[in-house]
C-alpha cells in the first residue's frame, strides 16, 4: 500500500490510478483522456551514483489514439501518446530521456493535433505485443552522475476520442545511491504462542 509516486497535471487524479489485477499485483494506469490533457506520474527523488551508468527499467503496454492517414495511404496519424522525461532541478525543468538514452519510442505525435506533446517522438498507437506487457531498458549513461533526479511518465491527449492509455509496472533503477522506493520486508516481530495471547479453552467434562 505504500506509494511514493506523485500525480501531476489538471485532471491527473481522473487519468492516473494504481490498479490491482486478480493476483493482487499493482500497476500504474494512465488513461488516454477524451479531451486535451497533460498529466504525469512523477517519481521520488533519486540520487545518481558517480561510477555506474544510470539505467531505468520497467514493463509497460499502451494503446493511444491513432487513425489511418487519408492523405497518405498506408500510414497512421498519431493523435495521443506518452513520453518519459527527467529533471535534475527539483521538477523546475524537464528533458526527454532520449537526450541521454534510447527509450524506444514508436512514433511522432502529429502537429495537427492540439495535443501538448505535438511534434514529439513518443510511445504511440499500440505496443507490438499489445495487449501483452513488454520490458523496456533505457541506459542513460553517466551524464547525470552525482545529481539528484526525478523521472516522470507523461501523457498528452488531444480534444477527441479516448483509448486504453498506458500501463506501467516494475519500475527500477540501477546506478543509484540509496533506496528511494519501499520494499516488502518480513515482520520484525515473532509470536510466542505460549505467552503472546495464547488461546484459552475449556472443553468441559
Amino acid at each position: 500500500d505504500a506509494n511514493v509516486w506523485t500525480v501531476k497535471g489538471m485532471n491527473g487524479d481522473s487519468i492516473w490510478a494504481r490498479e490491482a489485477d486478480e493476483k493482487g499485483n499493482h500497476a500504474w494506469h494512465g488513461i488516454d483522456y477524451s479531451t486535451i490533457s497533460d498529466t504525469s506520474l512523477v517519481s521520488p527523488e533519486v540520487v545518481v551514483g558517480d561510477t555506474e551508468s544510470l539505467v531505468l527499467t520497467f514493463k509497460h503496454r499502451h494503446s493511444f489514439e491513432a487513425s489511418d492517414d487519408p492523405s497518405n495511404p498506408g500510414s497512421t496519424e498519431m493523435w495521443d501518446g506518452g513520453v518519459i522525461e527527467v529533471s535534475s532541478d527539483g521538477g523546475a525543468t524537464w528533458q526527454d530521456v532520449s537526450m541521454f538514452g534510447d527509450p524506444g519510442y514508436g512514433g511522432t505525435i502529429g502537429n495537427q493535433a492540439s495535443n501538448p506533446l505535438s511534434n514529439r517522438d513518443a510511445f504511440t498507437d499500440k505496443n507490438e505485443s499489445w495487449p501483452g506487457m513488454e520490458p523496456v531498458t533505457v541506459d542513460l549513461g553517466k551524464g547525470l552522475a552525482g545529481k539528484t533526479i526525478q523521472i516522470r511518465f507523461r501523457i498528452g491527449s488531444d480534444e477527441a476520442a479516448s483509448e486504453y492509455g498506458w500501463e506501467i509496472d516494475d519500475v527500477g533503477f540501477t546506478g543509484i545511491v540509496g533506496t528511494p522506493f519501499p520494499a516488502i520486508a518480513p515482520d520484525a516481530q515473532s509470536c510466542n504462542p505460549v505467552t503472546d495471547h495464547a488461546p484459552i479453552a475449556n472443553a468441559g467434562p
